[in-house]
């Protein structure tokens, strides 16, 4: 009985030992440690059994980027499985949607499905990382066993992941990229990818996904700061309603952006306060104050732009359930160094 029992014992350890990613003995706690100090999992009661649903993912994403700041009631909701009203993370899921980082899947017939609720795979993860995080992209020889099974969208971004450290496979050689992410895996990549963006502390940002096109003319945002602007500055706003519709707006919900290369990058800097909308009547100004600072995450001198988003109605319920897409209207900055 005795022989049998360390027969069995022997076999699960070998088991354990082929079925468990490569990591470091303390990988969780150090992970989860630094996830919930940088605000990226939301409180340290935070369960962390069990597999990673996508809904559940689209809020760490969306709480590790800070990428989209907008407030999600500006948002038409693009998914037919989504209720404001009734289902968690639905804020996460829309504002990721925007970004391009969750693109959700099409029924039969025609409907948008944001599939909240399904497992995220190891090789959707890979792509979900490089959505958020902006990664460029990065050739890696892979040579798993199970390679065959990668799909082809996500093969270039497992390559990325594997080539800045992020993700790896396991000891037999397996990559396993159908296989559903656990909760204490998922915590842990979302480090790894953070710990690559914020090393020296050279963020690799994303660009703006707010198209000129996208800026309506109705309304126009000046800046009426009588001095050179510098971080932690107060700036004073006036907002014009040029047009002969009326618009809700808010003062406090905007994404800034740099302009680097030519290209407006989002930084990952916000203040997201949710206070209440304001109305933009017809041919009216309305000002504000906005102070731009941030415990978190600094801003280098050079030219920004705020960009908020503007809802085209005259109902306030439109808050709520917006009607029309959004558009946007933007203002440029130039932060001087001290």
């Amino acid at each position: 009985m005795n022989n049998m029992k360390k027969i069995f014992i022997f076999i699960l350890a070998v088991f354990l030992s082929i079925t468990t990613p490569v990591f470091a003995s303390n990988w969780f706690d150090e992970a989860f440690d630094y996830c919930l100090e940088h605000d990226i999992v939301p409180y340290d009661t935070y369960k962390t059994d069990g597999y990673m649903a996508r809904g559940e993912a689209a809020d760490l994403l969306n709480n590790a980027m800070r990428r989209f700041y907008f407030n999600r009631y500006y948002l038409p909701n693009p998914f037919s499985d989504l209720n404001r009203a009734g289902n968690l993370y639905v804020d996460s899921m829309i504002k990721m949607y925007y970004t391009g980082v969750f693109k959700g899947s099409y029924d039969e017939n025609g409907n948008l499905l944001s599939m909240k609720d399904e497992y995220v795979t190891r090789e959707q993860t890979a792509a979900l990382l490089v959505r958020t995080y902006g990664f460029e992209a990065a050739d890696s020889d892979i040579n798993f066993i199970d390679a065959d099974r990668i799909s082809d969208y996500a093969l270039k971004d497992i390559k990325t992941c594997i080539n800045l450290g992020i993700i790896s496979g396991y000891e037999d050689g397996s990559f396993r990229p159908q296989n559903p992410v656990s909760k204490m895996e998922f915590i842990n990549l979302i480090y790894r990818a953070d710990a690559v963006a914020d090393a020296d502390n050279k963020y690799v940002q994303a660009a703006s996904f707010i198209s000129g096109e996208m800026i309506t003319d109705d309304v126009k945002i000046t800046i009426t700061n009588e001095k050179k602007i510098k971080y932690g500055d107060t700036i004073y706003l006036e907002f014009e309603n040029v047009s002969d519709q009326p618009y809700l707006y808010n003062p406090s919900d905007f994404q800034i952006e740099k302009e680097i290369d030519g290209q407006w990058i989002v930084q990952r800097f916000a203040l997201n306060i949710d206070s209440n909308g304001w109305m933009l009547n017809p041919h009216s100004k309305r000002s504000c104050e906005v102070e731009l600072y941030n415990e978190n995450y600094n801003l280098s001198e050079g030219e920004y732009r705020m960009v908020y988003i503007i809802n085209e109605d005259s109902d306030y319920s439109a808050w709520i359930q917006p009607r029309k897409p959004p558009v946007y209207s933007a203002v440029e900055i130039l932060l001087q160094g001290d």
